[in-house]
């Protein structure tokens, strides 16, 4: 049996975009550019150093500031590029009336996927690669490696693989292309501002250089520090890794999950890759997880990542388009199918899984010649992080189960999701940071507590201070937490059984 590696969309793909003008005036400008924002660099430095004489000349690195330029510029034209490439590639076929002639050919459905998104990046990587004869003006000035720009090369690659799997994605979603390209640019947005920080805290973008090794984390996955992370270590359970392996190791798996939801909704007939998603994102979030709490290297920094993952995977497996007429005890043992029930039981397994892990792999790592101090240390702060994130599971989990039957939208759920369980673990916050501990507090200035991200926070408290309006302590704060994310898990499923009747 041989195996036919050929893909008629990838040819295709090529061939249309190279064949025409619109590729090469996009690599003029993408070159002109960089050219431009260059020799304007340089000549910004030459004004310095005629305005500060020979004393700048010996503290300005001027091969690492055109390094720096360089790949901050190509960082983000990589975010502008991308998406525009690939966020009507699937939609664009609908609204032209070409993609039932794919349908009906016995062309495989992963091979247009794969055709389209190959040939984006592709011609991204083509642009970077245009780019060399620039960058190598560095290495004529010094201050950069090969293994460095190297690296910088591949993390750029790398984020334009995961741009253009989130372009496919909602095209694979979306009924025409401007929806799809709204929401494409709108979520790398988010996810390149979210990450920036990670970047420039450690980073001078004057001249690329970093201020201090000790807080790196996930310094690859953004862009901009690509140009740093060729030749820096990031340190997770002591460990010293590499931070563009880092960076390729998120992007890429989260761009594998992205493209494997493009061809779970493109296929017909319909084949359920629930069973793949659900693993390949179980290993997104343990990795994510993993490396937070490896890096921190303490319980606390464990139990906080714990108490997240109800925000993160609620909203993503337990929403749906309704939940049928099967009963709910039989769809919950159904984890290889996409049904909301099967998920929330899954997010709950995945949860547990994690804290368990997390929480002894940490304390043994801490205390390795003491053996009680990791199982005291396991009781005292992961049993109650735990019961806070089972009652958030239990409780938000239900009011979206709820919403999944009364709106029967699973984008709709999703936002709506989203929204309350953002706002009830982040909008308290702004309450507790105005706490004047001097004096009493209002019922509405202790409504922090029944954040499950600020009870946490004060596990660590144990001086047993009474809180007059409501009549309890710090270190019992996350008993009252799951009292209220209970009570709310209650109320829903009594919704919901009377809704299912009706």
């Amino acid at each position: 049996m041989t195996i036919n590696w050929e893909n008629p969309i990838l040819t295709k793909e090529l061939r249309t975009r190279m064949r025409g003008a619109k590729a090469f005036w996009i690599l003029l400008l993408y070159l002109g550019l960089l050219s431009l924002i260059l020799g304007g660099t340089y000549l910004s430095w030459i004004a310095t150093q005629e305005r500060q004489g020979a004393a700048a000349t010996q503290s300005y690195d001027m091969g690492r500031m055109f390094y720096g330029v360089l790949f901050v510029v190509q960082a983000a034209l990589v975010g502008l590029i991308t998406p525009a490439l690939t966020s009507g590639a699937l939609s664009i076929e609908r609204e032209q009336r070409t993609f039932e002639a794919l349908s009906v050919s016995p062309l495989p459905r992963r091979s247009i996927v794969l055709g389209k998104l190959t040939s984006a990046v592709g011609f991204v990587g083509l642009l970077l690669l245009s780019s060399v004869p620039l960058v190598a003006l560095c290495f004529l000035l010094g201050g950069v490696s090969p293994q460095e720009v190297t690296a910088a090369y591949v993390l750029l690659l790398a984020s334009a693989f995961l741009y253009g799997a989130t372009g496919i994605a909602f095209s694979s979603f979306a009924k025409n292309t401007t929806t799809s390209t709204v929401l494409t640019y709108g979520t790398i947005l988010v996810f390149f501002f979210s990450t920036l920080p990670a970047a420039l805290t450690s980073l001078d973008l004057s001249t690329a250089t970093v201020h201090s090794r000790s807080h790196l984390f996930l310094l690859g996955v953004n862009p901009v520090g690509a140009m740093v992370a060729g030749n820096l270590t990031e340190s997770y359970f002591g460990l010293n890794v590499p931070s563009w392996l880092m960076g390729i190791m998120v992007n890429g798996l989260l761009g594998t999950i992205l493209t494997v939801v493009a061809l779970h909704r493109i296929e017909y007939p319909r084949t359920d890759r629930s069973g793949l998603l659900r693993g390949l994102t179980t290993s997104f979030i343990g990795l994510i997880v993993l490396l937070a709490c490896g890096h921190a290297a303490t319980l606390e920094g464990a139990a906080v990542g714990i108490i997240l993952l109800p925000l993160l995977l609620i909203p993503l497996f337990v929403s749906g388009e309704g939940l049928g007429t099967t009963p709910l005890r039989k769809q919950l043992l159904r984890l290889k199918e996409g049904n909301p029930v099967s998920g929330l039981l899954f997010v709950t397994a995945l949860m547990v899984l994690s804290a368990v892990l997390l929480s002894v792999g940490v304390e043994f790592a801490r205390h390795s010649s003491e053996y009680w101090t990791p199982v005291t240390n396991f009781v005292r702060h992961a049993v109650p992080a735990v019961a806070i994130s089972l009652s958030a599971l239990f409780g938000f989990g239900s009011l979206t189960l709820l919403l999944s039957q009364k709106l029967k939208n699973r984008w709709g759920v999703m936002a709506l999701s989203f929204a309350i369980l953002a706002a009830v673990y982040f909008l308290p916050l702004s309450t507790e940071s105005f706490r004047n501990y001097d004096e009493p507090a209002s019922a509405w200035v202790n409504s922090y507590c029944l954040s499950p991200l600020i009870s946490t926070f004060y596990l660590e408290n144990s001086q047993g201070r009474i809180i007059k309006a409501l009549f309890y302590d710090h270190s019992t704060m996350w008993l009252l937490n799951c009292a209220f994310t209970s009570l709310i898990g209650v109320v829903s499923l009594s919704l919901l059984k009377r809704a299912r009747r009706a």
